[in-house]
């Protein structure tokens, strides 16, 4: 009777654990994906911020900022984010991160690359995958005659319009790990090469529209007909007038 007894409870603690050991297998994605939400809500919230400080930057001084600081020799020196830095300072600035970024030094110098791997988050969406791999992206503008970064034109100005015809002035692109510093961005041609691709297949990308909006696009929403009509500012221009 006493052998039976031991045996019954034997069987009944292990019948709870394995139905724990189901319900922690079963909790798991969610619990990742809990994790990843703080990232995702802070790059949003970030990206909001960015677009604000876009409209404070043409406030300020009459234009966007140029994707690229340029040297002497035409050399890119610093990029559109780094300019943008001392209007979201108040946004970025944490106690345990210093902030101090030196324009009169290269974009890769010792203290600016230090600085940019002290706030790797900086203008970046970077998140742990199920197996505990990263996944990095960066806002990135995509530089072209037809959209907000055209490099032929020195002055580029935010196009007023209707919610209807807003525009992509900034978008997320996978796979990238460089740091903000770094004054690199896209061409029209090199997205288009990503979306054959299928780069955003898994993802999908978060835009910063010209009216400050922040959306994530889905995969089935990033096509070269549809990217290239976000990105158009020159049909806008037209509407505007």
């Amino acid at each position: 009777m006493a052998i039976n007894s031991k045996t019954n409870r034997f069987w009944e603690i292990f019948t709870i654990l394995v139905i724990i050991g189901i319900l922690c297998l079963l909790l798991i994605p969610d619990v990742q994906q809990a994790v990843n939400s703080g990232p995702r809500e802070r790059f949003r919230n970030q990206m909001k911020a960015v677009g604000l400080a876009l409209h404070q930057y043409q406030d300020a001084y009459g234009c966007l900022p140029p994707a690229a600081l340029k040297g002497e020799e035409g050399t890119p020196m610093h990029s559109w984010r780094a300019l943008l830095l001392p209007l979201l300072e108040p946004y970025f600035k944490t106690k345990s991160r210093p902030y101090g970024y030196q324009f009169d030094e290269p974009s890769d110098s010792e203290t600016n690359q230090k600085i940019a791997s002290q706030n790797p988050h900086f203008y970046r969406f970077i998140i742990t995958r199920d197996d505990n791999t990263k996944r990095t992206s960066k806002l990135v503008a995509i530089i072209d005659k037809s959209t907000y970064w055209n490099p032929a034109i020195d002055c580029h100005r935010l196009v007023s319009g209707n919610k209807a015809e807003k525009r992509i002035i900034l978008m997320e692109v996978p796979g990238l790990k460089s740091l903000w510093n770094e004054p690199t961005d896209f061409t029209l041609d090199e997205l288009q090469t990503l979306i054959e691709e299928n780069a955003f297949a898994t993802y999908g990308s978060h835009v910063l529209f010209d009216n400050g909006e922040v959306t994530w696009l889905s995969p089935d929403d990033i096509t070269v007909q549809k990217m290239h009509k976000l990105l158009n500012i020159e049909s806008k221009s037209q509407l505007a007038d």
